[in-house]
């Protein structure tokens, strides 16, 4: 896995992508912030809409790439995201079934799965 100083500067990392008339362009990659965590996982099954994402990039560009490029970004954001989004979603089931009988407690209803826990 890579990851250096620069990367951290610039919060993500430059990919070099190639459209399929064969010019190649850079795009940064971003780094997600906790908020973006959610719509993270709801696109890991939506390869190209997660490329838009994370790069910023409307999805007529997306559709203008190689499939490599369009993986090579997907591959780039599971790089840098992944292992803080899997360790996001670990603390927050706990929370979730740690609280959510007590919640449901004190409330007289109990918590859906999906209500927000705050950190």
């Amino acid at each position: 896995m890579k990851n250096n100083i620069l990367e951290t500067i610039l919060g993500g990392r430059q990919v070099t992508v190639k459209n399929t008339a064969g010019v190649s362009s850079p795009v940064m990659v971003r780094a997600l912030k906790i908020a973006e965590l959610p719509n993270y996982f709801s696109k890991l099954e939506r390869e190209e809409e997660l490329a838009a994402f994370v790069t910023g990039q409307d999805l007529e560009f997306i559709a203008s790439l190689e499939p490599a490029s369009v993986l090579d970004i997907v591959e780039t954001a599971h790089e840098l995201n992944f292992t803080t989004a899997r360790r996001w979603a670990e603390r927050r089931a706990k929370h979730i079934a740690e609280l959510g009988p007590i919640v449901g407690q004190v409330n007289g209803k109990a918590l859906p799965s999906s209500a927000p826990i705050s950190a």
